[in-house]
């Protein structure tokens, strides 16, 4: 898992959080933020994963620890949905869903953790669900070809003052600063800043 923590100023109104990324090359395929204090979100509807075109969507998926995430299948073709993390003793697989039919898979990874799927049919298919608490989160997927994203907090209670960020092969970062550098193997991909807007 990797996690960007930032400590913001606490305002008494509701604000907005603004995070800008911005990548020298080869951007992630999406990024994920949200606020790690807020611990009530507790949905009851399943978190739907589409597949079609051999692409996972949405690209990172967020679930409650212990919720639902049901994969459909619109393609044309069978599609699997597996994942392995050693650290995070979790070895599935769902087996094969033919086009029209669903799978389901219950988060069993605590909150903050982010565990990569893939379907073993189809190896560039990727998938990254998160296991969050959290109400107030967002992500953004990054197109082929862009190097920049903003994502968007709105009506954030005042308190919730730290941001966590997360985005596949980017290192974790710990900081109060308003503005970063992203590490990949230790060097320099890119920057992120955080604002709070009244």
């Amino acid at each position: 898992m990797r996690l960007l923590l930032f400590l913001l100023p606490c305002s008494l109104m509701a604000a907005t959080i603004e995070a800008d990324v911005t990548f020298e090359r080869g951007a992630p395929p999406a990024v994920l933020i949200w606020l790690p204090e807020d611990t009530a979100w507790k949905p009851t509807e399943p978190v739907t994963v589409d597949q079609r075109d051999q692409t996972f969507f949405p690209t990172i998926a967020v679930a409650p620890p212990g919720g639902t995430v049901r994969f459909t299948n619109s393609d044309t073709q069978q599609h699997n949905v597996f994942a392995i993390d050693d650290a995070l003793k979790i070895d599935t697989d769902l087996g094969l869903a033919s086009p029209g039919s669903a799978l389901s898979l219950t988060v069993s990874w605590p909150a903050g953790a982010v565990v990569r799927h893939g379907c073993k049919i189809h190896p560039q298919m990727q998938l990254w669900i998160a296991s969050l608490n959290s109400a107030f989160y967002t992500t953004v997927a990054i197109p082929d070809g862009k190097l920049t994203a903003t994502l968007r907090l709105e009506q954030v209670p005042a308190g919730l003052t730290r941001v966590a960020l997360w985005a596949p092969r980017i290192e974790p970062v710990d900081t109060v600063a308003d503005s970063v550098p992203l590490l990949r193997r230790g060097k320099p991909a890119g920057t992120l800043t955080v604002r709070r807007l009244p």
